[in-house]
């Protein structure tokens, strides 16, 4: 597994490092083999406010899904507060944003029924580039055990 959240001190900013219900049932849904990855689907930063997602496989709603490689953008930075933003693959088997509230104390946004997590990533005010110790890996990989799958094409 994957999955992980900074210790204090250890991101840019100890935001990243707060434990959030949202998490917490990212986790639960993985460990739990219905919204989790099966392999890659990394995500990393690219250019400016664009990241880079590898391709890989996941499931959602215990159904699997093919990721085609995808280079999301993040919304524009708010000009006062930062924000949390999730990176997923939806229930179609698509990559998405879920863009947070700026706030002086932001929270992630909440996800869609069986969004698969793959990362947070923290975007502070005025920014315009992403980088490497702003996104947390979120990624819920399932390596064993059986699991009740059905396959889309």
């Amino acid at each position: 597994m994957t999955w992980t959240v900074p210790d204090k001190g250890e991101g840019d900013n100890d935001i990243q490092s707060i434990m959030f219900q949202e998490y917490l049932e990212a986790l639960v849904d993985g460990v739990n083999g219905t919204n989790c990855v099966l392999d890659g689907c990394a995500v990393t930063p690219s250019a400016l406010l664009v990241l880079a997602v590898a391709k890989g496989s996941i499931l959602s709603n215990r159904v699997m899904f093919p990721v085609a490689a995808a280079t999301p953008s993040i919304s524009a930075a708010d000009a006062t507060n930062p924000r949390l933003d999730l990176v997923v693959v939806n229930s179609a088997g698509t990559v998405a944003v879920r863009t947070g509230t700026a706030s002086a104390t932001p929270k992630p946004p909440a996800r869609t029924a069986n969004d698969v997590v793959l990362a947070s990533v923290y975007v502070p005010a005025l920014d315009t580039t992403i980088g490497a110790s702003q996104i947390t890996d979120m990624r819920v990989v399932r390596t064993g055990g059986p699991l009740l799958v059905d396959v889309v094409e």
